[in-house]
């Protein structure tokens, strides 16, 4: 199996997947094995960090929160560790994810802002701003399918 995970732990991820907040004595069932067994392999899941529970919200419930995409790439001359640029992306304020890439570009992130004036500051003023980003490409998500993102990424933006 995969880094660690037996049939079992698939099968616990696979109606977890399906839905978070089954109780471990329907899973249980639904497996046919002991609540305790089911109990400690979600415990082990969570320790090592293949799993974790959150709340989710859909995206699109919030009309008034600009969501967008960011795609960078680095300057020529690369002054910077990729890692290092990667952490100063991760910092800037309401940033929902990033990650880096292969390809065209070399991180993509994702933000939301309560305001168009936050967008531009944020990818002018911050993004912008870090040393080593050569350019940005920007997309508006305009609507979304499957789009949940946890709650306390949006909390300060909520107030």
């Amino acid at each position: 199996m995969m880094d660690g995970l037996d049939e079992l732990d698939l099968q616990i991820l696979n109606l977890l997947g399906i839905n978070g907040r089954t109780p471990n004595v329907v899973l249980s069932k639904q497996l046919g094995i002991p609540n305790t067994t089911v109990h400690k392999r979600i415990k082990q899941l969570t320790d090592k960090d293949f799993i974790n529970f959150s709340c989710e919200i859909d995206a699109n419930k919030l009309p008034d929160i600009f969501f967008f995409i960011v795609c960078i790439t680095m300057n020529e001359n690369r002054e910077k560790d990729h890692y290092k640029v990667l952490e100063e992306i991760k910092s800037i304020p309401n940033m929902i994810f990033s990650l880096m890439a292969t390809g065209r570009y070399d991180f993509i992130a994702m933000f939301a802002a309560r305001t168009r004036k936050e967008v531009t500051d944020m990818i002018i003023k911050k993004i912008n701003g870090i040393k080593g980003v050569g350019q940005c490409e920007s997309f508006l998500i305009l609507d979304s399918r499957g789009l949940f993102l946890k709650s306390n990424y949006l909390s300060n933006l909520l107030k």
